[in-house]
């Protein structure tokens, strides 16, 4: 397919029509302002260019931070086809394989976007102060949406050491990304059909980070306990963590459950639970699993509820220095995991 055929199925209303009804969607409902956006083009990609922007491989479509692309893994999409269609690429006609994109693109296009705007938001926020005045970025430390990240040679690189991140939290991302995508994809109602020619109520064809899902209705479920608020109330915390400025800090202190009592003192209740959680996701994610297998998170599930079992303690034991946090909140780990008290989630 070409650059042009794609255009015609996607870019030529996206801009229009279905982008700013995304913009107004996120207005209304979590009264946040995004960036406008230019022409956002798809880029088909496929083999070892895929993966210098994609390390994980496994994406149908991804965006990269450096780019205001959404490429798509023509690899990886015909290889999806036998599942969704229940025929092999090589056995579809091109109209059938034009519709089998305007199928992906349909749900694609908002949930790339929805990563796209993430980080622009982040760029604008941080690049102006709290005046909307321009100021310099002094820090490589940073968020992009739910994912944080830093340095791991940034002292080398003069040395020809290549320059390398260490990342925490997509997982988390992306099941934030996938509900503001089902939630957009419902309020377009009777327009999604118009604009995309798909019944509404179509089952999703992409697979939808089931176990990092599982995992963001577990913290809002310890959320909307902790503060006696409704589930979608705790969703919305998550995102302006995604969006805003200071959402990820209040996010922190919200799965931390870091709060003023009485005499004005700041207590937390789950010291370092952020963070332990961020880095069993990523030591369960880092886990090798057979192709076109979901992920699922076992280990990060139980200690959110707090119900480990010895085994998935000594697991955890066992893999310490697999974890990506630091020292101290290593000892803090160590000390719940060697104690007979349940970590404290309600």
């Amino acid at each position: 397919m070409t650059q042009q055929e794609l255009k015609q199925l996607s870019l030529d209303f996206v801009d229009k029509e279905v982008l700013t009804h995304y913009r107004e969607f996120i207005k209304k409902n979590y009264h946040i302002n995004l960036p406008a956006t230019e022409e956002i083009q798809i880029l088909p990609v496929s083999g070892p260019i895929a993966k210098a922007h994609d390390n994980t491989g496994k994406g149908l479509a991804f965006v990269d931070i450096k780019y205001p692309v959404i490429f798509l893994n023509i690899d990886n999409i015909a290889d999806s086809a036998q599942r969704i269609l229940g025929k092999s690429w090589d056995n579809l006609s091109l109209p059938e394989r034009k519709q089998y994109f305007r199928r992906l693109l349909t749900e694609i296009h908002p949930h790339e976007y929805t990563h796209l705007l993430g980080d622009l938001a982040f760029w604008e926020l941080t690049a102006k102060d709290n005046q909307g005045k321009e100021q310099e970025l002094e820090s490589f430390t940073g968020k992009l949406g739910l994912k944080v990240a830093k340095p791991k040679n940034l002292r080398e690189t003069p040395k020809g050491v290549e320059f390398s991140y260490q990342e925490r939290g997509r997982g988390l991302m992306e099941a934030v990304t996938v509900e503001l995508t089902n939630q957009w994809v419902k309020s377009m109602g009777d327009e999604l059909t118009k604009i995309y020619g798909r019944p509404t109520g179509m089952k999703l064809d992409i697979p939808a980070y089931p176990g990092e899902r599982e995992i963001l209705y577990a913290l809002e479920n310890l959320i909307s306990q902790d503060r006696g608020i409704k589930n979608d109330k705790a969703f919305e915390i998550f995102v302006r963590a995604y969006f805003t400025r200071d959402g990820f800090r209040e996010i922190v202190s919200a799965i931390d459950d870091r709060k003023k009592v009485q005499d004005g003192k700041l207590i937390t209740r789950r010291p370092h639970f952020t963070s332990i959680i961020y880095s069993l996701m990523q030591y369960e994610a880092n886990k090798p699993t057979s192709a076109n297998t979901a992920k699922y998170y076992p280990l990060t599930q139980s200690f959110i509820y707090g119900n480990l079992t010895l085994g998935q303690k000594q697991e955890i034991l066992t893999n310490f220095n697999s974890l990506e946090i630091s020292p101290t909140i290593k000892g803090h780990l160590n000390t719940l995991l060697n104690s007979t008290v349940p970590v404290p989630t309600k």
